[in-house]
Protein backbone atom coordinates (compact mmCIF):
# COMPACT_ATOMS: atom_id res chain seq x y z
CA UNK A 1 0.00 0.00 0.00
CA UNK A 2 3.06 2.56 0.67
CA UNK A 3 4.55 2.10 -2.93
CA UNK A 4 1.30 2.41 -4.57
CA UNK A 5 0.68 5.69 -2.68
CA UNK A 6 4.11 6.88 -3.70
CA UNK A 7 3.88 5.92 -7.09
CA UNK A 8 0.43 7.69 -7.28
CA UNK A 9 1.84 10.94 -4.92
CA UNK A 10 5.29 11.45 -7.02
CA UNK A 11 4.33 12.05 -10.70
CA UNK A 12 1.82 14.78 -8.77
CA UNK A 13 4.66 16.07 -6.95
CA UNK A 14 6.30 16.38 -10.33
CA UNK A 15 3.97 17.77 -12.53
CA UNK A 16 3.48 20.70 -9.49
CA UNK A 17 7.56 21.18 -9.63
CA UNK A 18 7.28 21.56 -13.36
CA UNK A 19 4.53 23.98 -13.10
CA UNK A 20 6.16 26.45 -10.68
CA UNK A 21 9.48 26.11 -12.95
CA UNK A 22 6.71 26.65 -16.19
CA UNK A 23 5.70 29.28 -13.91
CA UNK A 24 9.04 31.00 -12.80
CA UNK A 25 10.39 31.01 -16.78
CA UNK A 26 6.97 32.49 -17.48
CA UNK A 27 8.11 35.37 -14.79
CA UNK A 28 11.53 36.17 -15.59
CA UNK A 29 10.31 36.20 -19.13
CA UNK A 30 8.34 38.47 -18.10
CA UNK A 31 10.90 40.67 -15.81
CA UNK A 32 13.56 40.34 -18.66
CA UNK A 33 11.85 41.72 -21.27
CA UNK A 34 9.52 44.23 -19.17
CA UNK A 35 6.16 42.09 -20.09
CA UNK A 36 6.46 43.17 -23.70
CA UNK A 37 7.16 39.64 -25.14
CA UNK A 38 3.19 38.12 -24.70
CA UNK A 39 3.98 34.87 -27.24
CA UNK A 40 7.05 34.04 -25.29
CA UNK A 41 4.80 34.45 -21.95
CA UNK A 42 2.04 32.33 -23.02
CA UNK A 43 4.51 30.01 -24.22
CA UNK A 44 5.77 29.22 -20.37
CA UNK A 45 2.55 29.38 -19.09
CA UNK A 46 1.77 26.67 -21.73
CA UNK A 47 4.49 24.92 -20.75
CA UNK A 48 2.99 24.94 -17.03
CA UNK A 49 -0.35 23.83 -17.69
CA UNK A 50 0.96 20.96 -19.85
CA UNK A 51 3.41 19.69 -17.08
CA UNK A 52 0.36 20.03 -14.73
CA UNK A 53 -1.88 18.20 -16.66
CA UNK A 54 1.13 15.23 -17.30
CA UNK A 55 1.35 14.98 -13.66
CA UNK A 56 -2.38 14.37 -13.16
CA UNK A 57 -2.91 12.08 -16.05
CA UNK A 58 0.53 10.30 -15.11
CA UNK A 59 -1.42 10.42 -11.47
CA UNK A 60 -4.73 8.80 -12.77
CA UNK A 61 -3.07 5.76 -14.43
CA UNK A 62 -1.27 4.69 -11.36
CA UNK A 63 -4.48 5.11 -10.28
CA UNK A 64 -5.74 2.68 -12.30
CA UNK A 65 -3.44 0.57 -12.35
CA UNK A 66 -3.17 -0.04 -8.77
CA UNK A 67 -7.34 -0.49 -8.42
CA UNK A 68 -7.53 -3.16 -11.23
CA UNK A 69 -4.33 -4.73 -9.35
CA UNK A 70 -6.56 -5.05 -6.00
CA UNK A 71 -9.44 -6.12 -7.32
CA UNK A 72 -7.28 -8.59 -9.07
CA UNK A 73 -5.65 -9.72 -5.80
CA UNK A 74 -9.08 -9.73 -3.78
CA UNK A 75 -10.86 -11.88 -6.86
CA UNK A 76 -7.99 -14.28 -6.65
CA UNK A 77 -7.71 -14.22 -2.76
CA UNK A 78 -10.84 -15.13 -1.89
CA UNK A 79 -11.28 -18.13 -4.82
CA UNK A 80 -8.17 -19.68 -3.39
CA UNK A 81 -9.88 -19.08 0.21
CA UNK A 82 -13.06 -20.72 -1.34
CA UNK A 83 -10.56 -23.58 -2.83
CA UNK A 84 -8.94 -24.33 0.50
CA UNK A 85 -11.71 -24.44 2.33
CA UNK A 86 -13.53 -26.94 -0.22
CA UNK A 87 -10.29 -29.20 -0.02
CA UNK A 88 -10.12 -29.60 3.56
CA UNK A 89 -11.77 -32.89 4.91
CA UNK A 90 -15.28 -32.26 6.62
CA UNK A 91 -14.50 -34.02 10.35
Amino acid sequence: MIVSAFMIGIPLLVGLGDTVIGMLRAFDTMGMSGGSDPEELAENISFALLMTAGGYAESAVFLLVFLLSLIFWLVTSSKAKNFRNSTQPQS
